[in-house]
């Protein structure tokens, strides 16, 4: 196929449904249509789990970036290939700092590598374009293999690992159930790429793969080989069916990927009874779980990084990580105008779910809400609330109780709302804190003359920004305490040059933040005291304050509706008068102790454990498991 054919192949492919498409190209490998009721063959499985496997789950395996915190745990950092370095686009790097041999890869997808053996005769531009093609594309449409999807794409830069020929020998581990079951061993797969097959004894299985030819040679079995099986056994005990792949450079043992669709399922074993064998292997039933539902606001094409967009993504990670269940999420961001889009959806996957999410903001949630009721929908129904305004709308009469009385759980971030509900006569209320995930981080504080305050949040007037600025250029300008002011968040063009002019040497912004990395938290662990003087009375639990204390953070925050409920006023931090700005400037002066700020922050860390996603939704994936 001709590479112009071939680009407009790819193209139709994306844009046509799954099924059609996962039958187009069965139809390539095996010269028939996939059998989604009773799968037979190898490849028909793969494209069964492409549809009904949760793929999704394991995107952070089959992320090359994230895979090396989980290959690092389970056996150990000395078995990856030295990072040199990663950037999130060809204009961060730098090619003179680079060594005279490496590897670009892309860490999601499968054949984005650019091998540089000699820095010097390689041309930056050409390289930069192809780099920036692949970030370009949308991988997971391609064969539909959705543990790619949503991947941020970044470009590794690691150490070129060859033997003494110049070759590096690819070593495929076939593991089901965390068993070896067979190796395929590939050799020189840029060119006359040719693979043999051999059982864990190392005797060579009379088997091919597609059009690939076999290797005629006794290719000696390698003296570590069971220590590589070994690995590959570790790697792969929590799967149901995982390919591993590996190297061995002169005896050192590297890891490659894990891959859960091999070739796509599209290339056949042959003889073809070998690939029916393989088949029996691999047991779909293991697969089979619950269908749920989660209707949220994740926002994947607008990228709003409000409280119910980060709970919501938070939510999905969480769901798409319980291996039990079967996750189809549906993006209910901006449904103004993409209402059609969206119902579409719904109503397609509503009905095939055993149990539905909701997690949006509480106007959209109420006219979904609405709809499942007028349509008399019976099975089980779990709102996560975002923010502090639902029992208020339900007594204005701007929602309908009704709406809500047959949910099977409704969960509030907050107990005052929880008894404000139960009030109104809803049974199905449970309090449920805000959560994040707590990944271990580097904490990059250190002290200087300097007290650092740093402000976390959308930059919008009515997060009390403005008040945050007058408040650091007041302290600097009448005390002898020198204080600055780190500002990270998402702010409008037009705002963000208003509020330059109130900018000066003590006063940053630093640009938008995406809250629940690591590297986030390692930024935000360098200050002193979060501010949080916001002017949202009716605030739910932000998701600022629980990113505060997981970096240990002291907090200064207004008396919003529900503050007391997660800040220890004098224990670690200080709350102000709600809109009273001299409070709020008394109240920062008061923190202004290096004893008492160290205090506050331990204080905080200890309540961090509070907020962990693995242990405030534990209760909850219970409830979807029964």
């Amino acid at each position: 196929m001709s590479i112009r054919l071939k680009q407009l192949y790819r193209k139709l492919l994306k844009k046509l449904p799954d099924k059609i498409v996962l039958n187009i190209e069965n139809l390539r490998g095996y010269h028939k249509f996939v059998n989604f009721k009773n799968p037979k063959y190898f490849g028909e499985k793969i494209q069964w789990l492409k549809i009904y496997g949760n793929l999704e789950r394991f995107s952070d395996y089959v992320d090359k970036y994230k895979v090396r915190e989980y290959v690092a745990k389970k056996i150990g950092k000395e078995y990856l290939i030295p990072l040199i370095n990663v950037y999130d686009s060809t204009d961060e790097i730098d090619y003179e700092k680079l060594p005279d041999s490496f590897v670009l890869k892309l860490n999601t997808g499968s054949g984005y590598n650019y091998i540089v053996k000699n820095k010097n005769k390689i041309n930056v531009t050409k390289v930069n374009k192809i780099l920036n093609q692949w970030l370009s594309e949308d991988y997971y449409k391609i064969k539909k293999e959705y543990q790619y999807k949503d991947i941020p794409k970044k470009i590794l830069c690691e150490k070129l690992i060859n033997d003494k020929n110049e070759q590096l020998e690819d070593y495929k581990f076939y593991c089901f159930n965390g068993k070896v079951e067979f190796i395929e061993v590939d050799f020189n797969r840029f060119e006359n790429h040719k693979m043999n097959f051999y059982d864990l004894n190392w005797n060579l299985v009379d088997m091919r793969k597609g059009k690939l030819e076999n290797k005629k040679i006794n290719f000696p079995k390698p003296k570590n080989f069971d220590r590589m099986v070994r690995i590959a056994q570790i790697l792969s005990e929590n799967f149901a069916f995982v390919r591993v792949d590996l190297y061995n450079n002169n005896g050192k043992i590297y890891f490659g990927e894990l891959t859960f669709t091999p070739a796509g399922g599209l290339t056949p074993f042959k003889p073809l009874k070998k690939d029916i064998e393989i088949a029996k292997l691999l047991d779909i039933k293991k697969y089979k779980c619950p269908n749920v539902l989660l209707i949220s606001s994740t926002s994947k094409q607008k990228n709003r990084l409000d409280g119910v967009t980060i709970k919501s993504r938070m939510l999905e990670k969480y769901l798409y990580g319980i291996k039990d269940i079967h996750l189809i999420s549906v993006d209910s961001d901006d449904y103004f105008k993409r209402f059609l889009e969206i119902i579409f959806k719904i109503i397609t996957n509503l009905f095939k779910a055993d149990s539905v999410v909701i997690c949006s903001s509480s106007p959209g949630a109420s006219k979904l809400l609405k709809f499942l009721r007028l349509i008399h929908y019976k099975k089980d129904i779990y709102y996560f609330v975002a923010g502090g305004v639902l029992g208020d709308k339900i007594i204005s009469g701007d929602y309908d109780i009704k709406n809500y009385k047959n949910l099977k759980r409704i969960f509030v971030e907050s107990s005052a709302m929880k008894i404000q509900l139960q009030n109104l006569g809803l049974k199905n209320v449970e309090k449920m804190n805000n959560f994040r995930y707590i990944e271990p981080f580097q904490n990059n504080y250190k002290t200087n003359n300097c007290i650092k305050f740093v402000f976390w949040a959308r930059v919008i007037p009515k997060k009390g920004i403005e008040d945050a600025i007058k408040v650091i250029n007041l302290i600097n300008k009448n005390t002898k305490n020198i204080v600055s002011l780190d500002i990270y968040g998402q702010c409008e063009h037009e705002y963000l040059n208003k509020l330059r002019k109130l900018f000066n040497d003590h006063i940053i912004y630093h640009g938008p933040i995406t809250p629940n990395g690591v590297r986030e938290y390692e930024e935000l662990s360098k200050y002193d005291i979060l501010l949080f003087p916001t002017l949202f009375y009716e605030e739910g639990l932000p998701g600022t304050i629980i990113d505060a204390y997981i970096a240990s953070l002291a907090v200064i925050a207004s008396e919003w509706k529900y503050s007391r409920e997660y800040i220890c006023d004098g224990e670690n931090g200080y709350i102000f008068k709600f809109g009273d700005f001299d409070d709020f400037y008394n109240k920062t002066l008061k923190i202004l102790d290096y004893d008492k700020i160290s205090k506050f922050k331990l204080k905080s860390k200890k309540i961090s454990k509070s907020y962990d996603a693995s242990y405030v939704l534990e209760k909850f994936k219970n409830m979807l498991l029964k």
